[in-house]
This record gives C-alpha cells, sequence and structure tokens, in this order.
C-alpha cells in the first residue's frame, strides 16, 4: 500500500519486490515503522507508558543539538502537511514527509546513543532535559503513528531488523 501511494498520481510505478520485502532503512515503508518501533523503545527503556509522558509546559530550551531542534522543526510542519495533502490529493506528500522524518529520527536516536554519547540520550539524569527528550519522543511518535495511519499502515512498537537476528 505505501509504495504505491508515495509515487504522484501521475508518475509511473516500478514495483520492487524486493526492496518492499527488505527490512532495513533501504526500505522507506519500513524505515518509518523502524522509526516509531524506536520511539516506543524508549518509553519501554525508561518503564513507563507513553500517555505518562506530558509535553505541555516542556522547556524547549534544553534542546541543544542541532537534530533536536529539526526534529522539532519537522513536526511542526506535519499538520500543515497533512492540510495541503489532503486539499491535493496526494498522499505522496505525506510518503516523502515521514521518510525525511524517519532519518532525523534516526540521527537524533543515533546521536544519543548511551555508549557513545551519554549526554545525548533520551533517558539522562538531568530531569527537565529528560522530560523534554521524553516529550519530544512522545510527540515523534505520535506524528509517525497518525502518518502511517493517514495512509492505512500499521505503526508497530516492536521490530527487528533482518541484521539483529
Amino acid at each position: 500500500r505505501y509504495f504505491f501511494q508515495m509515487r504522484k498520481p501521475d508518475g509511473h510505478l516500478v514495483f520492487d519486490l524486493d526492496l518492499a520485502l527488505d527490512q532495513s532503512d533501504k526500505n522507506p515503508v519500513y524505515k518509518v515503522q523502524y522509526a516509531h518501533a524506536r520511539m516506543c523503545s524508549i518509553f519501554k527503556k525508561a518503564g513507563m507508558e507513553r500517555s505518562s509522558v506530558g509535553t505541555e509546559g516542556v522547556d524547549l530550551s534544553v534542546f541543544t543539538t542541532e537534530a533536536e531542534r529539526e526534529l522539532i522543526k519537522a513536526l511542526l510542519r506535519f499538520p500543515d502537511l497533512v492540510s495541503n495533502a489532503a486539499r491535493l490529493r496526494a498522499p505522496h506528500l505525506i510518503c516523502d514527509y515521514l521518510e525525511q522524518t524517519a532519518g532525523a529520527v534516526n540521527s537524533w536516536y543515533h546521536a544519543g546513543n548511551p555508549s557513545r554519547n551519554p549526554e545525548l540520550a533520551v533517558l539522562v539524569e538531568d530531569d527537565r532535559l529528560r522530560n523534554a527528550r521524553l516529550a519530544l519522543a512522545r510527540s515523534v511518535q505520535t506524528v509517525l503513528r497518525n502518518g502511517l495511519a493517514i495512509l492505512g499502515i500499521l505503526a508497530p512498537e516492536q521490530m527487528a531488523r533482518a541484521d539483529e537476528e
């Protein structure tokens, strides 16, 4: 379904079955679903429900990295993008957005790898920063889930990569 919607209606469709079955970032729908599952894993590691993390009153000034700022900018574009895609009857705009956002999510997630950059991890000691990063993860998860739902695609909470098996 995703592969049919990611092309302009007047564009040519070349369906690559191998790509559709690939469990890596080369597969665009897998990339988006995996980014969603990663956000779910943050809450699992924290031992909390996503719904317990509030987004109101979060101090955005604690975000210090370009990856965080770019992700926030991407999230802010979502409502207008959905309206525009609906008005133009252009679901490919949502696909493009989700793929770009998933790329930004992956950059943010990798930058915050606790073994390489513990100060950039989501689950840090500083309460304000941890709460802000958890709120960002919740917002990302919500946007990815909603974007996939608009396209009629599932947003799994857990996934395995082919290279992890």
